[in-house]
């Protein structure tokens, strides 16, 4: 016989009681206790929603040397279809931040209807009180669409509906700090709080790209996991009264529907003389933390090749997967202008680049094409810009360069929110387009185009007349403002098929525009983003 007591989950920060709801974008809803006496065997199952997160708490009887190093739970989980597989769970100290203590947890997102069950089995160490418990768990379909999975080339959430990743770490506007630090210990909450809502009003983002572990990128603004200062610390323990916080600061992003894409380490902090051991623990320790937000996805390095070795990244790669239950991205991004050394390994679920800075838009296509037409993988062309301002031309029309070079996201470029609004309002299936350069006149230089031919075209144009070759019937024209969130411009006429010219609209003289023709078939949803969900749920579970 066990006890559970059920009650709504949110991390408590220092110095705050534990009655005391948090805020900063975390929902603030909680479920009323309810006490479960009798054996779980006779219960009616826990229900929760699909993709939600369950916490399940238990209690050990043993104190291992290092409780980061030797995992005493461990849960065997059952799908509706019968799937097994195993979980790790995780140390948590007193549960509450503190370290010292005897508390472990396990977290679980259910990715189908019906009914769950789970036991807990034998960890690295054998704990009496840890083995030979279990429970059923009813998932409930429901309106949370869960992370993202990969889709041949591009990205899909977990219910199906294409999506195109778009967000902005080096956005300094305003003295803004980046996304990456968001979760560093010399932020304060007003900062945070600025940053995220950057993301989500200013740039409709729908990821946003945090480290794990930094020290001396953007100017040693660290994020330190480990017990002690970005200088001096214990790579052997993790702090968890940061780890609190840091479970905070990534369900913010679910609330305010994005993604959280994970770093595990950053560049520019001498991570080169971290020993494998000590990288493994932190990133076994993170993916048993973590994991279980469906919206979580996984770099394991910035500019790998400042720090590490091929066959490195390779190991960690595969070490990820290993601890990887719920299937969530994993990747690793390269320095400037490099290609991608891990073609043909299946720890690899998409690709992260960068093209560069100062790359031109022609480049920046380039580089989206070649890893288009050369990989069966998603493309996340993260970096071609520093954005100081509300606006630029040239990141702009990276922006849409690498949309139209067949990637699968971008982590930079400016007039976000306008690329966006025309996804969701033209409804374009991206994900069945090809790049398609040799269609207009001056493609590949002022003219960049994605085409299903026959049905769907888009050509971004930096200025002037232009003409497009394009096949089909009942096809339809219509111009689109790439500066200004939904300014379509004039309505819509019919396009021919055959070689056509194209004059941009008198209004716009020699500005940028997107041309959009299409048939109107099999358009996507128009999905933007991931959906909410629901707040973490926690049972508490010990023997009797």
């Amino acid at each position: 016989m066990f006890v559970i007591l059920l009650a709504g989950c949110f991390p408590v920060r220092p110095g705050q009681q534990e009655t005391e709801t948090p805020t900063a974008g975390i929902s603030t809803s909680t479920s009323p206790t309810i006490q479960i006496t009798s054996a779980a065997a006779t219960q009616e199952p826990v229900q929760i929603g699909l993709y939600d997160t369950l916490e399940l708490v238990f209690t050990a009887s043993l104190s291992p040397d290092n409780p980061f190093d030797t995992y005493l739970l461990r849960l065997e989980i059952h799908d509706p279809t019968g799937k097994t597989f195993l979980i790790d769970g995780f140390y948590d100290g007193d549960g509450r931040g503190g370290q010292e203590g005897r508390v472990w947890k396990a977290r679980l997102t259910p990715y189908m209807p019906g009914r769950w069950t789970w036991r807990t089995v034998e960890g690295d160490q054998p704990d009496p009180e840890l083995v030979g418990l279990s429970g059923e768990i009813e998932c409930l379909p429901g309106e949370n669409s869960g992370g993202v999975v990969r889709q041949g080339k591009y990205f899909a959430l977990q219910n199906g509906e294409p999506i195109y990743l778009v967000g902005h770490f080096l956005d300094f506007s305003g003295g803004l700090p980046s996304t990456h630090i968001y979760m560093s210990e010399t932020l304060d909450d007003d900062q945070r709080k600025a940053v995220l809502e950057r993301q989500r009003d200013f740039h409709s983002a729908n990821k946003a790209n945090l480290y794990i572990a930094n020290r001396g990128d953007y100017d040693d603004q660290p994020v330190t996991p480990w017990v002690g200062s970005a200088a001096r610390n214990d790579k052997t323990q993790m702090d968890l009264r940061r780890w609190t916080l840091y479970d905070g600061y990534i369900q913010q992003f679910k609330e305010n529907r994005m993604l959280a894409e994970l770093w595990f380490f950053a560049d520019d902090s001498r991570f080169r003389q971290v020993s494998e051991a000590d990288k493994r623990r932190l990133v076994r320790y993170t993916l048993a933390r973590t994991s279980a937000f469906s919206h979580t996805m996984y770099v394991i390095a910035l500019e790998w090749q400042e720090d590490w070795m091929r066959d490195e990244v390779t190991r960690m790669g595969n070490f990820i997967q290993q601890y990887n239950p719920w299937g969530r991205p994993v990747s690793v991004h390269g320095i400037a202008g490099s290609g991608w050394e891990f073609g043909g390994e299946s720890w690899a679920d998409f690709i992260a680049s960068q093209a560069g800075n100062n790359a031109p838009p022609r480049r920046v296509n380039r580089f989206a094409s070649g890893f288009w037409s050369q990989y069966d993988l998603p493309h996340l062309s993260e970096e071609f810009g520093i954005l100081n301002s509300d606006s630029d031309p040239e990141q702009r029309a990276r922006l849409w360069a690498n949309f139209t070079g067949g990637a699968a996201g971008s982590g930079t470029g400016s007039d976000l929110q306008a690329l966006q609004r025309f996804l969701a309002e033209s409804r374009i299936p991206f994900q069945r387009m090809t790049p398609a350069n040799e269609l207009a006149s001056d493609g590949g230089q002022s003219q960049f185009v994605l085409a299903e031919a026959g049905h769907h075209y888009l050509v971004y144009t930096t200025g002037g007349p232009f003409s497009l070759e394009v096949q089909g019937q009942n096809l339809n024209g219509r111009w689109f403002d790439p500066r200004s969130p939904g300014a379509w411009i004039g309505s819509p006429f019919a396009v021919s098929a055959g070689t056509q010219s194209f004059t941009p609209p008198e209004a716009a003289g020699e500005q940028d525009l997107v041309l959009w023709i299409s048939d109107g078939s099999q358009l996507n949803p128009g999905v933007t983003h991931p959906s909410t969900g629901s707040p973490m749920l926690s049972l508490t579970v010990t023997s009797d």
